[in-house]
């Protein structure tokens, strides 16, 4: 005996979202906004959110009120500037209160839900699906999509959005499915490689491993080719691997997409006086008549004093000039964002594939990454709106 299915046992949606992620959710939200019914929201996990749990240490950075377009990398800007001028930070916003009922907070232009607490967001998102009457079916991994849009075979939909997250902290399920679930859509001539950003760097100096936990704050240089590509203010953390911090990783994704194209060297040098000119650094030394770490551990920690003494040269000039070494960064499963994935040139200004209509793709699977606070959470949600408004302008 063997069951052959048919029609009939095929479900069929208006749209499916696939991916419970930021965009995804927000997605489904906006759709049931407009009016669009038959939606539905496919969950590798026994949960929708997961990843978004994690955002902000918890707290969910939702967006930045100083939010500056030209932070992004991606491989068209017009697209990336008309999707985050209709759907702006103000208009993110003002969803989110008056149809989410989530009050915000801002923290210095970084904005939060008012209990600074991610599950307030999740649940909120959640929860407008279920009073609108969306389907979350969780623990469904999507294997193959079918021309004529058949999901696995056993889902049915006229239109298809591709939210799956890019490849960044795997565990939480954005293991970079979605770009497989479009390989049967676009040649490989439309992705753009994939690569960790706002992620850790490993550094080859092994005296740093003496400072592990410690945290300076001061101005970092990535230096490529013995050339400064871009300068980051804010607090540094050592690791018994090299170093973190947010400065920090906001030179990643820049080191990363410099490295793929192929340097020569790089390195970190941080500046653990940039309030101070080197002169002025060096004739305070010189008034404390240093000679061991005790005579600066007014200045700096005892541990950072012994390490900045134990280099060669100048001391003041290792304070302003503390260099360390890239030998590389920290993986995905290590990345806070994904940079890379599927090309922004490939997708009409509402994010449809070109040459697939109803078939789309927001959030991190598309080639757009930004800096920390705020900028890829608005990505989601922008891109998540720009997609449904689009769908809903087209559904009966």
């Amino acid at each position: 005996l063997f069951w052959v299915m048919t029609d009939k046992d095929i479900k069929r949606y208006n749209a499916v979202v696939i991916g419970g992620g930021a965009s995804g959710l927000m997605c489904a939200c906006r759709l049931a906004y407009n009016g669009v019914k038959g939606i539905a929201v496919l969950e590798r996990n026994q949960k929708a959110g997961k990843k978004l749990l994690m955002t902000g240490n918890g707290r969910c950075n939702l967006t930045n009120d100083d939010l500056d377009i030209d932070s992004y990398n991606t491989d068209d800007r017009e697209i990336l500037t008309s999707i985050l001028k209709r759907y702006g930070v103000s208009f993110v916003k003002d969803f989110f209160e008056r149809e989410l009922l989530v009050m915000l907070v801002s923290k210095g232009g970084l904005i939060y839900p008012r209990t600074l607490k991610s599950v307030t967001v999740c649940e909120a998102l959640e929860r407008y699906l279920r009073d609108h009457g969306v389907d979350i079916i969780t623990d469904t991994r999507v294997n193959e999509i079918k021309e004529g849009f058949l999901i696995n075979g056993e889902i049915s939909s006229s239109n298809i959005i591709i939210a799956c997250g890019g490849a960044s902290y795997p565990k939480t399920g954005s293991d970079g499915s979605g770009l497989k679930l479009l390989a049967p859509f676009v040649s490989t001539s439309h992705m753009e490689k994939i690569y960790p950003s706002l992620v850790q760097f490993n550094v080859r100096e092994e005296d740093i491993r003496n400072l592990s936990g410690i945290r300076v704050n001061g101005r970092a240089d990535l230096i490529v080719d013995r050339r400064i590509v871009a300068s980051e203010e804010g607090e540094m953390l050592f690791t018994d691997y090299g170093v973190s911090g947010i400065c920090i990783m906001q030179l990643s994704g820049i080191f990363n997409r410099l490295r793929m194209k192929g340097i020569r060297s790089a390195q970190i040098s941080f500046d653990m006086f940039p309030e101070m000119e080197e002169e002025a650094l060096r004739a305070e030394i010189e008034r404390r008549n240093v000679k061991t770490s005790e005579d600066i551990s007014g200045m700096v920690l005892r541990e950072v004093a012994e390490v900045v003494l134990s280099r060669r040269g100048d001391i003041a000039r290792n304070l302003k000039s503390f260099t360390m070494t890239l030998t590389g960064t920290r993986g995905l499963d290590s990345a806070q964002v994904t940079g890379g994935g599927l090309k922004l040139s490939s997708m009409d200004e509402n994010l449809m594939l070109k040459e697939f209509p109803g078939l789309y793709v927001i959030g991190e699977t598309l080639n757009v990454d930004g800096p920390c606070g705020g900028y890829n959470l608005q990505w989601a949600w922008s891109s998540a709106m720009a997609c449904a408004d689009a769908i809903a302008s087209e559904s009966p």
